[in-house]
């Protein structure tokens, strides 16, 4: 800290007993030396200090009861609730993760869920329509295979639609 001394005046006395107290040791070091030289010389400033000496001994023997058991909770509920992120935020933090390996890996798996999620259902869909077509009787086949026929025919994949354009 500064060891400069500073020549110090009772309205400034005053604002730095009414900060620190009446203990000139509570004082900072650079306001100690001024405040001892202007209580020597002005009965003013050892009033202001006299008076502030007196109310922090009246603060020092109040008791302060402890907080009851109930008030405990409610602080703590609030600081909870405080610092308890919405669904949101905890979606966003879970997607992205909280710590360096976790900003690797979790956007990767969650990228890759409805990738492995749309290829599940896909096989599971082909699966079914293949036990379907092995149930049917050939009659129903003929029909299944048309269908797949005009649906190729639709989509421009057949050979016929192609052989216009060769002449």
């Amino acid at each position: 800290m500064n060891n400069q001394e500073y020549d110090m005046d009772e309205s400034q006395f005053a604002r730095i007993v009414a900060i620190y107290g009446g203990e000139i040791q509570h004082f900072p070091e650079e306001y100690q030396a001024a405040a001892q030289q202007l209580l020597t010389h002005s009965h003013t400033a050892r009033q202001t200090q006299q008076t502030a000496l007196t109310l922090d001994n009246l603060l020092n023997t109040v008791k302060i009861p402890s907080p009851s058991p109930l008030l405990r909770q409610r602080i703590l509920r609030a600081a909870r609730a405080a610092t308890a992120p919405d669904i949101w935020q905890r979606l966003w933090q879970w997607t992205i993760g909280s710590s360096p390996t976790e900003y690797l890996w979790r956007p990767a798996v969650t990228f890759l869920l409805p990738l492995l999620l749309g290829l599940t259902i896909g096989f599971y869909s082909v699966q079914n329509i293949n036990n379907d077509i092995h149930a049917q009787t050939p009659a129903s086949l003929n029909m299944q295979t048309t269908s797949i026929e005009q649906e190729i025919d639709l989509l421009g994949l057949s050979n016929d639609e192609f052989s216009g354009w060769e002449q």
